[in-house]
């Protein structure tokens, strides 16, 4: 659930990966993905709400269903399939995501 990217490639930084979710997350204490590389390791970063509406492959979701995080020069250093998970949590909640999985090429 990559946003305004047609695919992504090893070695790219400053491009938003964004993922939606089925509930508002303003109550937010602390939002977090954590990505599977392709050899099983793993990057786990702070995620960011967007307060934005925002439509990925036909879905639609609104202010505060969703959060992305901005690729870092390193982050993506290997190609193939990776997945992302996104942890929501509050002063009483924690909720985990679907996987979502998503290509990079070399």
């Amino acid at each position: 659930m990559s946003e305004g990217v047609g695919s992504l490639i090893v070695g790219e930084s400053g491009n938003k990966f964004q993922m939606g979710v089925s509930f508002d997350m303003s109550a937010q204490t602390a939002l977090e993905f954590t990505f599977t590389k392709p050899d099983g390791t793993t990057l786990v970063v702070a995620g960011v709400l967007d307060v934005n509406p925002f439509v990925d492959q036909g879905f639609s979701f609104a202010a505060n269903e969703s959060a992305f995080y901005i690729w870092l020069v390193g982050d993506l250093d290997q190609d193939g399939d990776w997945t992302a998970r996104l942890q929501y949590t509050d002063v009483s909640l924690v909720l985990i995501s679907t996987i979502s999985t998503f290509e990079v090429d070399p």
